[in-house]
């Protein structure tokens, strides 16, 4: 299984290709949930893909 250390001033953690995967289903929850339209949606849609394009950078570490 191939891991990635994401780290910052106050410490490191190990990411796994399984911790990927569930954050990716996460996004995709978020991107495709039936949520009404309105500010809540846009900002749920607008946090779902940016999260996605940090999980494309992520698994491109991973080599996946």
């Amino acid at each position: 299984m191939n891991t990635i250390t994401v780290s910052s001033s106050s410490g490191s953690i190990d990411l796994t290709s399984d911790d990927i995967q569930v954050l990716e289903n996460a996004v995709e929850i978020l991107l495709y949930s039936d949520v009404e339209d309105g500010e809540q949606a846009r900002e749920m849609r607008l946090t779902g893909k940016s999260l996605h394009e940090i999980m494309e950078r992520l698994s491109t570490l991973l080599g996946e």
